[in-house]
């Protein structure tokens, strides 16, 4: 069944998005993503430029929860 294996294709890329858009509302990942990669639509973003913004947002997300607890 090629849609299935199209599909299962897909899993990675999706949930990669997944993940990104449960860390940041959505202006402030595009936001990021139009600085570090020069578009705002994650969508056209390859594998490894989603790993790079998952990773931005997450370490980002960690700061503003440290500095919210020292505060």
């Amino acid at each position: 069944n090629l849609a299935a294996q199209l599909r299962q294709q897909e899993q990675p890329r999706l949930r990669l998005l997944y993940s990104i858009r449960r860390l940041a509302p959505e202006p402030y990942r595009r936001s990021i993503a139009q600085d570090k990669f020069g578009t705002a639509d994650e969508t056209r973003l390859d594998l490894v430029q989603l790993r790079q913004l998952l990773i931005t947002l997450a370490a980002r997300a960690r700061s503003r929860q440290r500095r919210a607890a020292a505060a």
